[in-house]
Parts: structure tokens; C-alpha cells; sequence
């Protein structure tokens, strides 16, 4: 009997899609000490690349969803099923870690009540960081739709996928450009195909389906060509809304952060996928990145604590390497953190189950 369920079948790539995903969050979530550096540091090099790389790591979301799509578009179950087994576990997940956030805020105060907890789980407006959670719920409620949808579409209305998303993505840019905020596009056009959980995990699913006759050699290269290009454009179009608005605001600093993500995220996830693809990995290494893969989920929930604890070593290493790059330290510390934690976690409430089960006896004929 084994503490951590690990199929047999492993997609490997998606567990190094997961780490590297996990990372960028946490990065994300470091403000003017890492992330939104950019807005402190105004010119030469260093300002265009802190720009570029938030602008690169806004994908995290992306990978996520995509290596969801993966994993799930292809499976069949009763819509009771994913809301009785899916859609509940994620929401149960949701009341409890908001309550913990909840507690933190409020517990000490002595202000803490039912209904006043239920309005801010009702809001979002306990933690940030918990937004994803809110959205993956939806996904979960859209599935059976998103499976009909993978089952039906072919390569050419994957494409045609993309270029409703991406010009979607584009249309507040063009409002500003246009009329310089006094006026925007009608809220009446609008594509269902625009939510993060729609397009990413069907891209997931698709380029998880590709076979060797179906991929060209020239693909990559196409791939790396647009993503440099989006992620120079992002800078570019950031730049630009600064000199318009007169220096960085509340309102444009990020504002076109994340509208053209679309083709970094698949080419990181393509590239990783075509890479392990050729790459074989023991089955050990395998084991070892899947059971890492599963705990991203709890450096996430509790990203806010993992970043608070392993302040000092931001601080520490400020004097030496600067501020910018001891965030990023930090940064890879809090992950670490986070992956220990939920892995302890995960051996002793899988162990605790282990011991329930020999404990229990079981009945005749089971």
C-alpha cells in the first residue's frame, strides 16, 4: 500500500508544466519587489527586461489550465459525478482556505461571524490570490460542454480558436488607442471563447492529442518567433500607455499584462511536451516529479504565508545581490516551502487514511 496514488501511466511533462507554472505564481504575486519592479526601475536595459520577463510570466495561469484541459478533456463521467466529486471538493477547498485567510484577518479582532465570513467568501475580497479558484469552479461546471467541444473541433478551428481569443485580448488596447479612455467597445461583443477557462484548457487538450504525423518540424520555430514577438509587443504596448497617461497609475500598470500570453503559453507548453517526448525519464524520476507535480496545489493555496515566511531571506541576500534578484530567491524558497509542507501534509493524512483502512476490518466478500 502506497501513501500517494501514482498511475502508471505518467505524462511526465505535465508534472515539470505544473513546477514551472507554481514558480511564475509565486513570482507574480512578489509586487514592486520583484514583479512590478518595472514601475520603479523607468529606463534603459533593466527596465525593458523586468518588463518583459513579468510580462513573459504572466503564462503561469495559462500552464495551469492547460495541463487541466490535458488531463481531463479526454475522460467521461455523469455531470453528477463532477459536480458531486469535482465541483464539491474544489468549493469545500475554497470555504476552508478562505476561512483560514479569514481567521488571520479577523480572528484576533474578535469580529468574526457566519454571515460577515460568507460575504467576503461571497466577494473574493479576503485574499487575492484565491480569484483562480472562483474561475476553476467554473471550468469544472463547463466541462461536459468543453468535452463536446474537444471531441468536435479539428486543427483549423483550434487556429481560428486563437485568433478570436487573442484580437478579444486586444480590444481594450485598441479602445485606448482610439479614444484615450473617454470611451470603449460596446460590452455587447463579446466571445465566450474569451475566459482563460475556456481556450486554455482546450489548447491543453489539443496539443496533449497531437501525433507525430500531425506536428511539422517548423513549428517550433514559428512558435519561438511569435512568442519573443508577443512578449516585446506587451513591453512595447506598456511603454506606451505610460507616456499617454503622463508616468504609471493605478490604471495602467498593468494593463496589458497577460493580452498577449496565448503564444508564450503554448510554446512552453509544446516545447516541454515535444522535449520529454524524447527525452526518457526513469521511472523513478518520474515518480519523484509527479508527487512534486500534485503538491503545486498547496504552494498556491497558501502562497501569501509561504512568501511571509521566507522573508529574512529576501532581506538577507537584498545587500548582496540586490533586491530584484533575492526575490527571485525568495521566490524559489517559498515554492520549496510550500512543496515540503503539502508533502507532509500529504503523508500524514495519506497515512492516516492507510491506518483507517487496516483498522477498519472489512466485510466478507470486499
Amino acid at each position: 500500500m502506497n501513501l500517494f496514488r501514482i498511475p502508471k501511466t505518467k505524462k511526465t511533462y505535465l508534472d515539470v508544466i505544473k513546477l514551472l507554472a507554481i514558480g511564475m505564481v509565486v513570482f507574480n504575486h512578489s509586487g514592486n519587489n520583484g514583479y512590478k519592479m518595472y514601475l520603479d526601475v523607468l529606463e534603459g536595459p533593466a527596465h525593458q527586461l523586468m518588463l518583459c520577463w513579468s510580462a513573459f510570466i504572466k503564462i503561469a495561469v495559462p500552464l495551469f489550465f492547460m495541463a487541466s484541459g490535458a488531463l481531463m478533456l479526454k475522460k467521461e463521467e455523469p455531470y453528477g459525478r463532477i459536480l458531486g466529486k469535482r465541483v464539491l471538493r474544489f468549493a469545500l477547498i475554497l470555504i476552508a482556505v478562505s476561512l483560514f485567510f479569514y481567521w488571520e484577518a479577523y480572528g484576533r479582532k474578535g469580529t468574526m461571524s457566519v454571515p460577515d465570513f460568507l460575504l467576503h467568501l461571497y466577494r473574493n475580497d479576503l485574499t487575492g490570490h484565491l480569484w483562480y479558484l472562483y474561475s476553476y469552479l467554473c471550468y469544472l461546471l463547463m466541462l461536459p460542454f468543453l468535452r463536446k467541444l474537444a471531441r468536435a473541433m479539428k486543427g483549423t478551428d483550434y487556429l481560428l480558436l486563437v485568433i478570436v481569443y487573442q484580437a478579444a485580448q486586444l480590444l481594450p488596447a485598441a479602445d485606448y488607442a482610439l479614444f484615450r479612455g473617454t470611451a470603449a467597445h460596446t460590452s455587447y461583443i463579446s466571445f465566450f471563447v474569451a475566459a482563460d477557462y475556456v481556450v486554455y484548457p482546450l489548447l491543453g487538450h489539443y496539443i496533449d492529442s497531437l501525433t507525430e504525423k500531425e506536428e511539422r518540424e517548423e513549428t517550433v520555430y514559428i512558435l519561438l518567433f511569435l512568442s519573443i514577438l508577443a512578449v516585446f509587443l506587451t513591453s512595447v504596448l506598456m511603454d506606451w500607455r505610460c507616456g499617454v497617461d503622463g508616468g504609471w497609475t493605478n490604471a495602467n500598470r498593468e494593463a496589458y499584462m497577460g493580452r498577449l500570453s496565448v503564444f508564450p503559453a503554448i510554446t512552453v507548453f509544446y516545447c516541454v511536451r515535444k522535449l520529454f517526448a524524447r527525452l526518457p525519464v526513469k521511472n523513478g524520476l518520474a515518480n519523484v516529479l509527479f508527487i512534486l507535480g500534485s503538491c503545486t496545489f498547496g504552494v498556491y493555496l497558501f502562497d501569501p504565508k509561504w512568501r511571509q515566511l521566507t522573508q529574512s531571506v529576501r532581506t538577507l541576500l537584498t545587500p548582496s545581490i540586490g533586491l530584484y534578484f533575492a526575490t527571485h530567491v525568495q521566490t524559489i524558497c517559498a515554492c520549496l516551502l510550500g512543496l515540503a509542507a503539502t508533502f507532509l501534509f500529504k503523508c500524514v493524512t495519506g497515512g492516516a487514511g492507510l491506518l483507517a483502512g487496516r483498522l477498519v476490518p472489512k466485510r466478507e466478500g470486499e
